[in-house]
């Protein structure tokens, strides 16, 4: 009887340490500098301690291009002691086709199958998410580079501060077309410059 009873609380505490949760945002695709802007849903599952699941729902370019749901998994997660959760780490991603019936029958994802998912930056607090990642994937044998930012690191709650990277040390703010800009407009994306010379994109 004892033995039944731990049995039960173990499988009960695995039951519990598994948790998934959707976060509903923005999203800015960048496709050949081309940005297009839209909303989706993105899944992180809690499979085991300290390690996740990343899920982009629907993943569709400019409104047009569908390729389908985007399946990250054993991405890390550091969990901080005020509950905030940064998120690293690459891989093989497995495609399959979406639930939007505006797609249906065209999906991509049979065709391109897999893509490698970099999680340049990614960050979680209560019901925000911020995710800076590139999704390479190949047509007809050609590496494509998809840069997409979900949410904003601004928005992801007071209990999370930008990037120290972000808001220091910046040398210039460049737009994706490559003009300087001195006031930077929140809810669009620039390519920002530090004084150690290295840029990135950032959604402000």
């Amino acid at each position: 009887m004892k033995f039944i009873f731990t049995l039960l609380l173990m499988l009960g505490l695995s039951v519990s340490a598994s948790w998934a949760k959707d976060y509903n945002d923005t999203i800015a695709v960048d496709f050949a500098g081309s940005v297009a802007k839209d909303t989706t849903t993105i899944a992180i599952n809690n499979q085991s301690a300290g390690t996740y699941q990343l899920l982009i729902k629907n993943f569709v370019y400019s409104g047009a291009i569908g390729v389908g749901n985007v399946t990250l998994d054993s991405v890390k997660g550091t969990t901080a002691a005020d509950g905030t959760i940064t998120y690293s780490g690459e891989g093989d991603a497995t495609l399959t086709d979406g639930d939007n019936p505006a797609y249906t029958g065209h999906w991509m994802a049979s065709m391109l199958k897999t893509a490698h998912v970099t999680i340049n930056e990614g960050k979680s607090y209560g019901d925000k998410l911020y995710l800076d990642i590139t999704i390479q994937v190949s047509l007809m044998g050609m590496p494509l580079n998809i840069g997409v930012v979900f949410g904003n690191n601004q928005s992801v709650t007071d209990k999370i501060a930008l990037p120290q990277s972000h808001t220091q040390n910046a040398v210039k703010v460049y737009s994706l077309d490559g003009r300087a800009v001195s006031s930077p407009s929140k809810g669009n994306v620039y390519i920002v410059k530090y004084a150690d010379g290295s840029a990135r994109k950032v959604a402000y």
